[in-house]
């Protein structure tokens, strides 16, 4: 997909865009780089959730959760904090993909401010692990996890 340098998109694009990242660049363009954090931290959490069986551990699991309240307001900026803090030591701990890439995920869902963090990324990227350890392999599973996670982004932003 061709995406001009105004980011523009058409509908017709927007609709059958197979990649979160050109989105992402025409939210952040069309609201003056001001994205919505609750939806941004919506979607963070929606692709750690397709990852949950690759949490293995309740401090990553705890994070997504607490990042989904806090979205809602119904926890305090301490206790994602304190969350994301927790969350980043597990991650930097862990050594074995796919593990690595979810912890990341988790955490990533649990920084202070959400602004197209690399959740999304992290999750393909621990979902392609760990179905293969083939490169190739690997990244015709990032492209169809990729194009499920933009249809995320379509539901979670609706059509601009």
């Amino acid at each position: 997909m061709m995406i001009d340098k105004g980011l523009n998109f058409t509908e017709a694009e927007w609709l059958t865009c197979a990649q979160p990242y050109p989105m992402f660049d025409y939210l952040r363009a069309r609201v003056a780089g001001k994205t919505d954090e609750r939806r941004m931290r919506l979607f963070d959490c929606a692709c750690a959730r397709e990852i949950w069986h690759l949490l293995t551990d309740a401090i990553s699991r705890e994070a997504v959760e607490i990042s989904e309240r806090y979205a809602d307001q119904q926890a305090t900026f301490a206790e994602l904090d304190s969350i994301h803090q927790k969350a980043f030591a597990v991650a930097r701990s862990q050594r074995k993909d796919p593990f690595n890439d979810a912890g990341w995920a988790a955490c990533s869902c649990s920084i202070s401010r959400s602004a197209l963090s690399s959740a999304y990324d992290k999750a393909s990227g621990a979902l392609a692990k760990e179905l293969s350890k083939k490169a190739p392999v690997r990244e015709a599973h990032r492209a169809v996890t990729s194009a499920r996670q933009t249809r995320l982004v379509r539901c979670i932003f609706g059509n601009p």
